[in-house]
């Protein structure tokens, strides 16, 4: 089985031509959504060991194993808290474009300027974004893009749009950055063994590169890196090929041990 966790602007449908090529190669697909919309104000969002216990339910309720776990965005940083918390069966872990808050130089990408929307949270920051969902969202997808053209399909940028602009998505959303601080303080005991399961770790050329690989080093045994070439943070829509042969090449020999 394969779980698929997506990240901040996005949803379950960014991974679908990864979901179709890993179920022809014979996984089962899961692709949750990782924003949980029912949060009322005034209740703390959900911390990244939070959302992986409730993947590990959502597994449960599927009766499989969770055989392997890619994250993209803050999806890698649930995907890799979810390894953490299963080491015993999970196969391999592949992280896109994000490790773990309190990991390697997280001080250094919170002093970041670009890295401001860190901070945009909160219910005055809801009110300011309720309107003007897709000025918010066109942000990161030009300017974390490769070429700083906005690569995400027209189809695609609609749902999004409108995801956001659903009842509680928006406070879902900007919650996962809230939680930041309560997620770098656990990093130490959560990570305090490294992984030992395999790891591939993908940065774009023109975003993280090589360091997703370099940070992974620091938390598990077994790294493989890979930079899709020309590529910023969107991945999957700006070298969608690339990024999936390197998936499906680094899943394949665990497919055999996957129920």
């Amino acid at each position: 089985m394969a779980l698929l966790i997506h990240g901040h602007t996005q949803s379950p449908i960014m991974w679908r031509a990864a979901a179709e090529a890993l179920a022809e190669d014979g996984w089962f697909v899961v692709a949750p959504d990782l924003h949980l919309r029912d949060r009322p104000e005034g209740v703390a969002p959900p911390t990244k060991a939070d959302l992986a216990k409730r993947f590990d339910a959502l597994l449960t309720a599927v009766a499989r194993p969770a055989s392997v776990t890619v994250g993209h965005d803050l999806g890698a940083m649930v995907a890799a808290t979810h390894a953490a918390r299963n080491r015993t069966d999970l196969r391999a872990l592949a992280v896109l474009e994000a490790t773990p808050p309190g990991v390697g130089f997280w001080s250094q990408l919170l002093a970041d300027p670009r890295a401001w929307h860190f901070n945009a949270h909160g219910s005055h920051m809801e009110k300011l974004i309720e309107g003007r969902e897709e000025i918010y969202l066109d942000r990161f997808w030009t300017e974390f893009a490769g070429d700083g053209r906005d690569p995400i399909p027209a189809p695609d940028r609609a749902a999004y749009i409108s995801a956001l602009r659903e009842p509680g998505a928006l406070r879902a959303a900007l919650g996962h950055f809230a939680v930041f601080p309560a997620d770098a303080e656990a990093a130490d005991a959560l990570f305090a063994d490294p992984l030992q399961m395999p790891v591939l770790a993908i940065g774009g050329e023109r975003s993280f590169g090589a360091m997703i690989a370099e940070q992974m080093r620091l938390i598990a045994t077994d790294v493989a890196g890979h930079v899709v070439p020309d590529a910023g943070h969107w991945l999957l829509e700006e070298d969608g090929p690339d990024t999936i042969v390197a998936l499906r090449r680094f899943l394949a020999p665990h497919l055999a041990s996957s129920a």
